[in-house]
């Protein structure tokens, strides 16, 4: 019986004694992992039948320090804010100073009523449907 903390398959040996190193050199101060400053947030997109919403988890920043323009049908939201300083960091694994991302709008987005709300970390933005392209049940005559 093969002991578990190999993963149960004979590969599984070598691995768990890689695992271990890897760990090990990534948890030291000496570690050769890299952090970015930016980073793409993530998103939901939902459609009802007057809207279009977009979500952005987007924690950490405050509403001032987040940008929304619309541009040749392209939405972009972008934020940008500074690192706290503090006299001693003891471990820093990430630094999200900056965002930004972009969507295509289509034909039926009425550009000039978008609204935004940013609450809890969470960037929603809602855009209204055109009128005369939104969906519409005909009814047939006798």
């Amino acid at each position: 019986m093969r002991n578990s903390r190999f993963y149960g398959s004979p590969s599984g040996m070598v691995v768990a004694p890689i695992f271990r190193a890897l760990m090990k050199e990534l948890d030291s101060n000496n570690s050769t992992q890299t952090k970015s400053d930016s980073f793409n947030p993530p998103s939901n997109i939902m459609s009802t039948e007057d809207n279009y919403v977009i979500e952005l988890a987007i924690p950490g920043f405050e509403k001032d320090q987040i940008n929304i323009k619309i541009e040749n049908n392209v939405l972009n939201v972008t934020g940008n804010r500074t690192q706290k300083e503090y006299k001693k960091i003891v471990r820093n694994e990430y630094d999200f100073l900056t965002f930004s991302r972009s969507f295509n709008l289509g034909k039926d987005v009425d550009q000039d009523s978008v609204s935004a709300e940013f609450v809890n970390g969470i960037l929603t933005i809602s855009l209204k449907k055109k009128e005369e392209l939104k969906p519409r049940t005909i009814e047939i005559n006798q």
